[in-house]
């Protein structure tokens, strides 16, 4: 039998707090393991539990959710955060994929969505919600990693881009390296599929 998957949930809430384990709670395949109710909390409890994913909302009390996104990835680079957040504009959202946020929801979402999130995260992909995906959306890539991106989608090896770009093939390598790592892919391949679907190209 496959073991849960370990959530945290972080919010100043009480009220969405609960409902949030409710849900989890109740859906097979996962649990709570943690809740907090600041960032400051928040850290401690993620140090302490380690969950898989991160349930967090963007404003709270003494830091605001991207400083502690920053530090959850910093120093537990393996629990994967979801922002899940009443603000939804274009900078905030960008600036959560930059800080490595693996998935970004609006609070309004019903049950079926969040755990589709939660799935999609957890298979190795990055989420945002659709309608918060709008045209200058970068899933967290650097300009020069979307140039990166867009050469490697005409087939240029990374010589070929190192050329173009005026740059070391080691940086080259280096930027596909976070590419990759950023889209959540696993090859050259999958990253130019999932830029032309999410439009980053």
């Amino acid at each position: 039998m496959a073991k849960p998957v370990r959530i945290a949930v972080v919010d100043d809430h009480p009220l969405l707090r609960e409902g949030l384990k409710g849900i989890i709670d109740g859906t097979d395949g996962y649990e709570v393991v943690a809740e907090a109710a600041s960032g400051v909390e928040a850290i401690a409890e993620v140090q302490a539990s380690r969950p898989d994913l991160v349930l967090l909302d963007v404003v709270m009390p003494e830091m605001d959710g991207i400083q502690v996104l920053k530090e959850i990835r910093r120093r537990v680079p393996r629990s994967r955060v979801v922002i899940l957040s009443a603000l939804d504009s274009p900078l905030t959202v960008q600036e959560a994929f930059a800080s490595d946020a693996y998935g970004y929801i609006p609070k309004q979402v019903g049950r079926d969505e969040l755990i589709a999130a939660i799935d999609t995260v957890m298979s190795g992909e990055r989420y945002v919600h659709p309608d918060l995906a709008d045209p200058n959306h970068t899933m967290g890539l650097t300009q020069r990693q979307r140039e990166v991106l867009k050469r490697i989608a005409t087939g240029a090896s990374n010589r070929e881009i190192a050329d173009q770009l005026e740059i070391t093939a080691e940086t080259v390598k280096s930027h596909v390296g976070e590419v990759l790592r950023r889209l959540g892919c696993k090859d050259r391949t999958a990253a130019v599929a999932k830029a032309l679907k999410e439009k980053l190209i």
